[in-house]
């Protein structure tokens, strides 16, 4: 993790002064695009991601985008443990102590790339920077657990009022019960996601795109969105990403 921060101030400091001098000189055998298309799988400070980019170029300075994209945020105090019930198999059984709620985001999102550096004869590596804004739809589905209440009394709960002093008992607690625990229940939060980066784009070929892209993203919700037990419900998430681009133009 350190490492990764250490890259985003790395990148943030990279002088965009120096940029323009790259442009001019990639525009001899500069070849003309009109659409590009890209799949995208993003690590962030929260959690993971993926999405899917298709927009058009304007001239090699400047391109516009649409961005859907699906991502889990997980609240920073998650950790798996080990159940400590026996079981004659011994087979490990893992569970998120004190986790109330898994949290999803489906984002729209309308972006903007613009060119600080061209790929030319000195930079194999084009340089952009972009930002981007649109909606995000939270979906905030219910963590169950298996807990035991004897011998042969297995019950799948999520957290509430009435069973908090079992469900934050490791005691009682057997394992998780599954991800399709709760998909009836998963509840709407409707809200806003912007993001701002830098892209370095390295194709070998011009009709190609392979790139990175680092940034910061905000994921805001009028609604308050609770993840964990113990630990104060949220409206607003901050986080850095870190993206994998990989698509073509034409």
């Amino acid at each position: 993790m350190k490492a990764f921060f250490l890259l985003l101030l790395v990148i943030f400091l990279v002088p965009a002064r120096l940029s323009a001098q790259n442009i001019d000189k990639s525009l001899d055998d500069e070849i003309v695009y009109y659409s590009e298309k890209s799949l995208g799988l993003k690590l962030h400070t929260q959690g993971y991601g993926i999405n899917y980019n298709i927009g058009k170029i304007k001239d090699i300075y400047e391109k516009t985008f649409w961005q859907i994209e699906f991502q889990e945020i997980k609240h920073p105090k998650e950790g798996r443990r080990q159940s400590n019930i026996f079981s004659q198999n011994q087979t490990l059984r893992n569970y998120i102590f004190g986790k109330k709620n898994n949290f999803y985001n489906l984002n729209l999102v309308r972006a903007k790339y613009k060119t600080i550096s061209g790929r030319g004869r000195k930079s194999p590596v084009a340089i952009s920077y972009t930002y981007k804004g649109g909606l995000s739809l939270g979906l905030l589905k219910p963590y169950y657990l298996r807990l035991r209440y004897g011998p042969n009394d297995f019950r799948d709960e999520k957290y509430s009022d009435s069973n908090a002093d079992i469900f934050l008992n490791e005691n009682y607690i057997y394992s998780h019960a599954g991800l399709s625990r709760g998909l009836s229940e998963i509840k709407l939060y409707p809200g806003l996601v912007g993001k701002a980066g830098f892209m370095f784009d390295w194709g070998s070929e011009p009709d190609e795109v392979k790139a990175i892209e680092v940034g910061v993203m905000l994921n805001v919700y009028p609604q308050k969105v609770s993840l964990m037990a113990n630990n104060p419900d949220q409206r607003i998430f901050t986080n850095f990403y870190l993206c994998l681009l990989l698509g073509s133009r034409k």
